[in-house]
């Protein structure tokens, strides 16, 4: 089960990990439609609204701004900045050149990284549907089938009924916090950090909101 799985099984813990995200919102969405299929069909697209269809449209731009940091940091001459900055440092000619040269080392890198990645995202374009399609059904059946996967889980468990209720309300407790308090905090640091990067006229902030 685990070969068959094992292609697709990111996918399958990306969708649950967004169907337990996003499973407070499909409750209150239940609780006006009454119908659970056609609850989790609205969760969702509203998934799709909030997440995957912003990112088609800002994919573009933040590969046109990496292009640009690329081209601005192979042009630019950071060591004379780095020398007036950290005098003491950066004393010696021979090490500040070596440094400057290993800092456009390092971003070359990371800038091919970025390009290979986005690459092998499109050449392999197809499967990535395939494992979209998946993520939406994990998150679908999830969603809407919640209480009896948690009555199949507690029917295989060979604990007691009090031990059952104990490690859930921890593992419910942990995964809330490695959820809500590191992916959500970060992603709205990393919004909020782009604000201030478009505010202060930050040029590429776009990228460095992305990255941040």
């Amino acid at each position: 089960g685990f070969i068959i799985l094992r292609p697709i099984l990111v996918s399958i813990i990306i969708g649950m990990i967004i169907a337990y995200i996003f499973y407070p919102i499909y409750q209150r969405i239940l609780f006006v439609i009454r119908i659970k299929n056609i609850a989790a069909f609205i969760l969702c697209i509203l998934i799709i609204l909030l997440i995957f269809l912003p990112l088609w449209f800002i994919m573009p731009v933040i590969v046109k701004q990496t292009i640009e940091f690329y081209s601005f940091t192979q042009k630019a001459n950071i060591v004379p900045v780095l020398q007036e900055t950290f005098p003491a440092i950066f004393s010696s000619e021979t090490f500040s050149r070596e440094f400057g040269i290993a800092i456009n080392n390092l971003i070359s890198k990371f800038v091919n990284l970025f390009i290979n990645s986005l690459t092998s995202l499109i050449v392999n374009f197809p499967s990535l549907i395939i494992k979209i399609f998946v993520v939406f059904f994990i998150v679908f059946f999830t969603v809407r089938d919640a209480d009896v996967l948690k009555n199949f889980v507690k029917s295989i468990s060979p604990l007691g009924g009090d031990i059952e209720e104990k490690l859930s309300k921890n593992f419910v407790g942990i995964t809330s916090g490695v959820i809500y308090g590191y992916i959500i905090v970060g992603i709205i640091q990393g919004i909020l950090t782009g604000i201030g990067l478009f505010v202060a006229g930050v040029p590429n902030s776009l990228l460095w909101t992305f990255v941040a």
